[in-house]
C-alpha cells in the first residue's frame, strides 16, 4: 500500500466529518464552541501567547505583573486545543505483519487528523517523546502552517527508549491545561511507570491514549528457536518456539489489560488500533472514539 501523509482517497472519504470531544462539562469544553471571533462575548480565561495569535489580545496590564505574555480569550473564541504526542522509541519503528511501521501509522493519523481539526479552525501542536525530553514541537493554527505540519513529521525520527515519566513531567509543565492530549504509542512501557506518568498529568489536561499495534505483536507466530532483540535496549533472549507462543500469548493480554487499567484508574481514555487496518477505518473508529462521553 502507498504511503502517503495527507492521502487524497483518505480525505475524499473523511468529507464533512467533524472531530468532536465529548467531555465532562465543566472540566474542559464539553460541547464545541463557536468559531466566531469577538469581544461580545464573556471572558473566559487567559492562555499563554504563542506566536501566531493576535497582538491585540495580549494582556499587558498582566504582563506587567508576570513578565509574560498572556492573551485574553473569550467565549466565542474558546475552540480546541489538541496537541498530539508521538511515541518515538525505537520500537516504533517496527514492522512485520502490519501495512506500515508502527511509527509511520501513527504518523499518518496524526496528519489526518490534523487536517480535519485545522479546517474546523481548531489549534493543533505535534510534540515528538525522545529519551528524556519532548525535543522540538511544531503549532499548526491555519491553513498555511499545514504544510510545515507535514515537514516537521517527516523530520522525526524513532529510536532509543522513552521515559515515558520525564515525557509527561514536561508534558504537565509546557502544555497549556486546556489543551486535549492525544498519545500515540505502542505502550511497550511499564505499566507503573505508566501510572505514575499519568498521575502527573492529573486533572490537569484531558488525555487520549492511542494504542498503536501491529498484529504479530498479537500473536507471535514462531517455526524455529527464536532469537530475541529488544529495540530499545538492545538486550536478547533465545526462546524454545515450541513454548513461548502459548505463554507469550497470556502475558500479552495481561500487558493489554494492565496498560488500559493504568489509563481507566487515571481518567485517561484508552483505545487501541492495529497497523493492518486501512487508515480510513482507523481514522473513523479514533474519531467515533472521540465523540464517546469521557466520563468513568
Amino acid at each position: 500500500m502507498h504511503f502517503s501523509f495527507l492521502d487524497k482517497k483518505i480525505l475524499s472519504h473523511l468529507h464533512n466529518r467533524r472531530i468532536l470531544f465529548n467531555l465532562d462539562k465543566g472540566e474542559l469544553a464539553g460541547q464545541h464552541k463557536s468559531c466566531n471571533k469577538g469581544y461580545n462575548a464573556e471572558f473566559s480565561q487567559h492562555s499563554l501567547y504563542t506566536r501566531g495569535d493576535e497582538i491585540r489580545k495580549i494582556d499587558w496590564r498582566l504582563y506587567g505583573k508576570s513578565e509574560k505574555l498572556y492573551i485574553k480569550e473569550f467565549e466565542n473564541d474558546i475552540n480546541y486545543h489538541v496537541t498530539f504526542i508521538l511515541d518515538t522509541s525505537r520500537s516504533m519503528n517496527f514492522k512485520r505483519e502490519g501495512l506500515f511501521e508502527k511509527d509511520m501509522y501513527a504518523k499518518a493519523l496524526i496528519s489526518h487528523l490534523m487536517y480535519l481539526l485545522i479546517l474546523q479552525q481548531e489549534m493543533v501542536s505535534i510534540r515528538k517523546s525522545s529519551s528524556k525530553e519532548i525535543q522540538k514541537f511544531c503549532t499548526i493554527k491555519t491553513r498555511h502552517d499545514i504544510a510545515g505540519g507535514i515537514a516537521y513529521l517527516k523530520m522525526i525520527k524513532s529510536g532509543g527508549s522513552l521515559d515515558i515519566k520525564d515525557t509527561f513531567e514536561k508534558i504537565s509543565r509546557e502544555v497549556n491545561p486546556s489543551s486535549i492530549i492525544v498519545f500515540l504509542s505502542d505502550f511497550w512501557i511499564d505499566e507503573e511507570d505508566l501510572d505514575i506518568a499519568l498521575k502527573i498529568i492529573g486533572k490537569a489536561q484531558k488525555i487520549f491514549c492511542i494504542h498503536v499495534t501491529d498484529p504479530f505483536e498479537e500473536r507471535i507466530k514462531l517455526r524455529k528457536n527464536t532469537v530475541f532483540f529488544d529495540l530499545e535496549d538492545s538486550t536478547s533472549i533465545r526462546v524454545n518456539a515450541g513454548s513461548i507462543e502459548k505463554e507469550y500469548g497470556k502475558l500479552y493480554i495481561e500487558h493489554l489489560n494492565g496498560v488500559k487499567k493504568k489509563c481507566v484508574d487515571n481518567r485517561a481514555s484508552y483505545f487501541r488500533i492495529s497497523t493492518k487496518e486501512y487508515l480510513e477505518q482507523s481514522l473513523d473508529k479514533i474519531i467515533m472514539h472521540f465523540r464517546k462521553k469521557y466520563e468513568f
